[in-house]
């Protein structure tokens, strides 16, 4: 076992990264109880399965930083001034590592998922499944041996190889889920202002987001390999809070419908799963020469709203296709009038 004498740096750079990622994980937490919230109130017909699934990831999310807050006691409570204390990986190979790995496989098969509603491609969404996957048994692995090995000071030899692979596939997938969304979501578009604008606010929010997973990743990857940072523990700052970040992406990605619900006006909403196809729930005034002829279009709400990037998709696609409907209604009012309309 690796004692904290290969260590030749000061306390700061031991506790100091311990101890901000501990406050920005709570931080990220309280954020988490905001989107869980905003989302059991926008979103309550929402289906079983997505609600079951969003909040068995704040549950999860929860015990996480329990765990991780016991450890900080261990470290800053119970073994205060104790060296040896604050390189010790505590219940972190668990907590920090093997959590983080499963919620980020979670995420990342949603999101496959979703790639798979939008290209109808089982070979493109199958290996977004196949690597987030691979990059989830590695955090178990990366796990396992953090706690065979006990101290922090360890980071080397069959721990760096596993927590590198952890790492690296955890950036390949996001990337990869990005640049797939960002070009299917451009291939939807119809040339009509307002979708185009939702898709283009879509694409924002899906490189963003993973820009930021993949980023934080990326930067444990450097503090824990480059010299001199590697000596520390730098990378504990971004590796504690890589679990909420991808937790809390989750859930705007889902929060987001909201924005587009509010945007779209023509409140397009997608049939339950026993049906297929869209209802439209919009209004249109055909005036002619003997009165106001106003025909209304009302759609059945579904009972279960989809995602936002699903809905948009199918929005873009079939809104051209309404449009051609309205102005072949226009045209028949127009030729054969009638007095005592009923809407």
């Amino acid at each position: 076992m690796t004692t904290p004498t290969s260590f030749p740096v000061s306390i700061p750079l031991l506790a100091g990264p311990q101890f901000l990622g501990i406050c920005f994980n709570w931080a990220l937490l309280g954020l988490l109880n905001l989107q869980v919230y905003l989302y059991y109130d926008y979103f309550p017909k929402d289906r079983l399965s997505l609600k079951c699934l969003v909040y068995s990831v704040f549950i999860y999310e929860w015990v996480q930083t329990g765990l991780i807050t016991a450890a900080a006691m261990d470290v800053y409570v119970y073994h205060y001034g104790d060296q040896l204390a604050l390189v010790e990986f505590h219940n972190t190979w668990f907590s920090a590592t093997i959590m983080c790995g499963l919620i980020s496989a979670t995420v990342q098969c949603f999101f496959a998922w979703r790639i798979y509603q939008l290209s109808r491609s089982r070979v493109l969404a199958g290996c977004v499944v196949v690597l987030a996957f691979f990059q989830g048994i590695s955090s178990i692995i990366c796990g396992v041996f953090e706690k065979q090995e006990v101290v922090a000071s360890a980071l080397q030899g069959h721990l760096l190889k596993a927590a590198v692979s952890w790492l690296a596939g955890s950036v390949v997938v996001d990337v990869l889920i990005a640049v797939s969304m960002t070009i299917l979501l451009l291939r939807s578009k119809s040339g009509i202002a307002q979708t185009d604008a939702l898709i283009n606010r879509m694409v924002q929010l899906v490189v963003e987001t993973g820009t930021l997973t993949a980023s934080l990743a990326i930067l444990v990857l450097i503090c824990a390999n480059v010299r001199p940072l590697h000596r520390t523990l730098v990378y504990e700052a971004p590796a504690l809070i890589l679990t909420k970040m991808y937790s809390n992406t989750f859930l705007t990605n889902l929060n987001n419908r909201e924005y587009i619900r509010r945007q779209d006006k023509s409140a397009v909403e997608l049939m339950p799963e026993s049906g297929s196809g869209l209802r439209f729930a919009q209004t249109v005034s055909l005036s002619v020469p003997k009165g106001t002829v106003t025909t209304t279009h009302t759609g059945e709400s579904s009972a279960a709203e989809t995602d936002v990037v699903q809905k948009s998709f199918v929005l873009a696609s079939n809104m051209k296709e309404v449009q051609k409907r309205t102005i072949t209604q226009s045209d028949t009012n127009t030729r054969h009038p009638r007095r005592n309309s009923i809407v």
